[in-house]
């Protein structure tokens, strides 16, 4: 596949995964985890950062809900998938990482946020971190179900080359 047409995929993987933030069925449940894992999986670190950071950087743009929030859980998520993706470096792909690393990810974001937010507003550790069960364990829910179901079709998606040559007659 040439370069192009790699980076017009990526764009509308981003651009889909903007999207769908929108949608807000159920508090934490998110699309970046499910989008973000194939890129860093296939591409490595520099682009699991980037990815993961500008879905959630530039959504709060987009919205206007841009605050200190918006830097520490960006780098947040990008450090996570920063992470992630190294785990997955040397390891086949397949549901069971992809799941895995869902599972080992919303955990360490959740952590690494709320322990923020607690000094941000001034609670409590205890009393940020038992609020933030309900929501820790819609996220897992979330992107279990959502890694689970299409994180391999994404994956398989932008390892696929493709024949673009011109129909001959």
């Amino acid at each position: 596949m040439s370069d192009w047409l790699k980076y017009i995929n990526y764009c509308m993987l981003f651009i889909g995964c903007l999207i769908l933030r929108f949608v807000k069925i159920f508090p934490n449940i998110e699309p970046i985890m499910f989008s973000s894992l194939p890129v860093a999986k296939k591409h490595g670190v520099g682009s699991a950062f980037l990815f993961s950071f500008l879905a959630v950087f530039l959504f709060d743009i987009i919205t206007g809900s841009f605050g200190l929030w918006t830097f520490y859980t960006a780098i947040a998520y990008g450090c996570v998938m920063f992470f992630l993706s190294e785990w997955m470096r040397n390891k086949e792909a397949n549901r069971t990482l992809f799941v895995g690393c869902s599972i080992v990810g919303t955990i360490m974001y959740d952590l690494i946020t709320s322990l923020i937010f607690s000094w941000q507003f001034g609670q409590t550790i205890e009393a940020t971190l038992i609020g933030q069960i309900p929501f820790t364990i819609y996220h897992l829910i979330g992107n279990i179900v959502l890694v689970w179901t299409l994180t391999p079709f994404i994956y398989k998606c932008i390892n696929e080359e493709i024949n673009y040559e011109p129909m001959r007659m």
